[in-house]
């Protein structure tokens, strides 16, 4: 058998590959949605939002179920730290399993581009250790990024409560209630993150939760002392009957303090951390001054 019949052999045999991925892949995507499977309407809407913010779920919605639920089961440490970042890094309600996923699927895509490079570079063992990483590490990578947006929304939260504290102190103390404050330091701190939480807290009430537990609900997505701290005083103050300008007052003035003190804390590091970038700048600046006398002197001791 001569090379052009094999060649032409191995060309089918690409073909009917391709073409049987291609089906495959386009079955996946055209398949219908069984939203009337879910169980609950908030669940419909959930996975609504998210197909519309996210295209890789939207055409590969089934995929990823299955591949969630591997997730779920193989990574479950993961899954768990995940979750709580998603709900204050990510606009709409992922679970910690579809989102592994989603990002899983884009770890693959970017494996085939990445193995070619590999392939071209560094040949076969190139290529594939290039597409290994690329699978691994892209999901990884993400994961990290999303804790730390997660952390820096904390952060921002705990910089501006005190301002808020005095702000609905203000309010209560004009003879508003509750709501009248909540309303107002929504108002004054929108598209900030603090004004974000505190919608939320406000939507939950109007939605039928309870007040107390509307408030915990915000202290257990943001898991910080201070926020902790202030939904225990609201929530108690409402059922003691005690006034709540008080306590907000005295919050406030506490967290202020904390602030500084963090503040002080982080600039006494910096000045640790500078310490060595410091020192070679100087040396280097020592070198520059004195090379030109060094050298001056081994020249005229050479004559």
């Amino acid at each position: 058998m001569n090379a052009a019949v094999l060649t032409l052999i191995a060309s089918g045999f690409a073909a009917a590959a391709g073409g049987t991925f291609g089906l495959a892949l386009a079955r996946v995507i055209t398949a219908p949605r069984g939203d009337r499977l879910l169980p609950t309407e908030a669940e419909r809407q959930r996975r609504r939002t998210i197909r519309d913010y996210s295209t890789i779920y939207r055409w590969f919605e089934p995929v990823v179920d299955r591949l969630a639920r591997f997730l779920g089961t193989a990574r479950p440490e993961q899954a768990t730290r995940l979750h709580a970042h998603l709900e204050l890094a990510e606009p709409v309600r992922w679970t910690a399993a579809e989102f592994l996923a989603v990002e899983q699927l884009k770890g693959l895509a970017a494996a085939v581009p990445g193995a070619a490079l590999g392939w071209v570079l560094f040949d076969l063992p190139g290529a594939v250790i290039v597409a290994i990483g690329l699978v691994y590490l892209i999901p990884e990578l993400i994961a990290r990024s999303v804790e730390h947006r997660a952390n820096r929304y904390r952060a921002e939260v705990a910089a501006r409560l005190p301002f808020v504290l005095d702000l609905m102190g203000l309010v209560l103390q004009s003879g508003g209630g509750f709501r009248d404050a909540l309303a107002s330091a929504i108002s004054e701190n929108e598209g900030h993150p603090i004004g974000t939480e505190l919608a939320r807290v406000w939507t939950g009430v109007e939605q039928g939760s309870s007040q107390p537990d509307a408030l915990w609900d915000m202290a257990r997505r943001l898991n910080d002392p201070d926020v902790n701290e202030v939904v225990q005083a609201i929530n108690t103050a409402g059922e003691r009957g005690t006034p709540l300008r008080d306590s907000l007052e005295d919050l406030s003035k506490q967290m202020t303090v904390r602030t500084f003190q963090r503040m002080e804390k982080a600039s006494e590091e910096a000045k640790v951390h500078i310490t060595w970038p410091a020192m070679l700048v100087m040396i280097a600046c020592l070198l520059i001054v004195a090379a030109p006398l060094l050298l001056s002197g081994v020249t005229a001791g050479g004559r």
